[in-house]
């Protein structure tokens, strides 16, 4: 292994961890929050969403830790501990395989030098032992990794005296803990069996998909938490401002994201991403390597989509702000002699933090599409990175292949589902448990 050197990306992935860490302890000495939480893990599927997400960020956590290379192969390159797991599926093959398959995927414009004895992953299990052996380390895994989560629920309930958490422990009782089984099972298994199979095939040049799925939860976790945090300071600065002090500063902000919303949005990114690589492609021998230049391309693009996108939150927390300062106890702070300052984190910002964390969670899912969107039309992040919008980009026409090679598109478009319905499930129930009217 090779020295650490971590990207741009990285410190910006495990400060939001750290802040992630420390939400989580100011929220369990808020009533609401804490409440609000219960209600949402009680919920059979949104805790299979949850425990989703924290898979895929345990994955783009690992891809963040990144080496430089001392030693051949690797000296000189950058990798990351994802990389090195899953080194054996970096080797390409010589062209497409299907999923699961023990042969190249053969058409007539292939030449018949092309056999078969190139493809490396050529009936992995030669004997009843290596199946067997494949079958024990899966189930071994499962179970261990039940029994950490059980054991963790446990000592959870023996620690626990707050009441609501008598909720989040009904959960696991029947169906939730097959279901859990299942779902762990079923990851360990994809795991277990991509060291034998192209489980999910391979690409035009050879390269796996499994391993491109993988590679690009980092880039869409990035895109969607990072551009949120570039988001949420404009849009509570900004938002509470317009509607605490009205006057002329309302109306300057209003004709501010009032112009920003009148430009096209996928034009205003596109003229931004494209001024961009002017300025890196004239400025290249700033950047060590291609890997450093693709990482601050995809901070930058998280950036760009920050600075564009917060007048949805900010029109929305200037309604709210215009609401609050009209309420009994806002006056009451006057009448103390509070400051406005004072006002605005005390009693303002308190309560329009559910507003806050719902809209930043259903911004998450957009802009992990926007993402893809953006790449498509080749405007998004380098296309040296791994996501699932370049994956789509380069699957497209192969639609129009005899045979069809249905499998990248279909990979990199349930890979997108998985994360864009994880957050959505979160969102829709944390929406439920922090509304007073609702009833469910």
């Amino acid at each position: 292994m090779g020295s650490l050197y971590l990207l741009p990306t990285d410190y910006c992935w495990f400060g939001l961890l750290l802040l992630a860490l420390f939400y989580s302890f100011w929220a369990r000495h808020q009533h609401l929050h804490r409440t609000a939480w219960t209600h949402v893990i009680s919920h059979r599927l949104t805790l299979i969403a949850l425990i989703l997400l924290g898979c895929m960020a345990l994955i783009t956590t690992l891809d963040s830790i990144h080496f430089m290379g001392t030693k051949p192969p690797l000296t000189g390159q950058i990798y990351s501990l994802i990389d090195q797991s899953l080194y054996t599926l970096t080797s390409p093959e010589t062209t497409y395989s299907q999923p699961f398959a023990t042969h190249l995927f053969q058409t007539s414009t292939l030449s018949q030098s092309l056999s078969s004895n190139t493809l490396k992953h050529i009936a992995p299990f030669q004997n009843t032992g290596d199946v067997l052996k494949a079958l024990y380390t899966i189930l071994g895994l499962t179970g261990l990794v039940m029994a950490v989560l059980s054991g963790f629920i446990g000592f959870w309930k023996y620690r626990s005296t707050d009441a609501d958490l008598n909720i989040f422990l009904k959960i696991w009782r029947m169906p939730i803990m097959p279901l859990l089984t299942l779902f762990f099972l079923l990851i360990i298994s994809s795991l277990v069996l991509s060291q034998h199979y192209h489980i999910l095939g391979t690409d035009q040049v050879g390269h796996d998909v499994f391993y491109q799925c993988i590679k690009s939860i980092r880039t869409g976790l990035l895109i969607g938490s990072l551009t949120t945090c570039f988001i949420l300071p404009c849009a509570l600065i900004l938002g509470l401002s317009a509607g605490f002090f009205g006057g002329l500063i309302d109306d300057l902000i209003q004709l501010i994201y009032t112009t920003l919303s009148a430009i096209p949005g996928v034009l205003l990114i596109s003229t931004a991403v494209l001024t961009l690589q002017v300025l890196m492609s004239t400025h290249a021998d700033r950047f060590a390597s291609m890997v450093e230049r693709a990482d601050i391309r995809l901070l930058a693009l998280c950036f760009i989509l920050g600075i564009t996108g917060w007048t949805p939150l900010a029109r929305l927390l200037r309604a709210e702000a215009l609401k609050l300062r009209e309420m009994a106890y806002i006056d009451a702070a006057w009448l103390m002699g509070l400051k406005r300052i004072q006002i605005i984190f005390k009693h303002i910002v308190p309560n329009v933090m559910h507003l806050v964390l719902m809209t930043m969670i259903l911004d998450f899912s957009g802009l992990v599409l926007a993402e893809a969107v953006l790449s498509y039309v080749g405007v998004g992040v380098d296309p040296t990175t791994y996501s699932w919008g370049n994956m789509i980009n380069a699957a497209r026409l192969e639609l129009a292949r005899s045979p069809v090679v249905w499998w990248p598109l279909s990979s990199a478009f349930f890979f997108m589902l998985l994360l864009v319905w994880s957050a959505n499930s979160v969102a829709d129930r944390l929406r439920l448990s922090l509304n007073p009217y609702s009833t469910d």
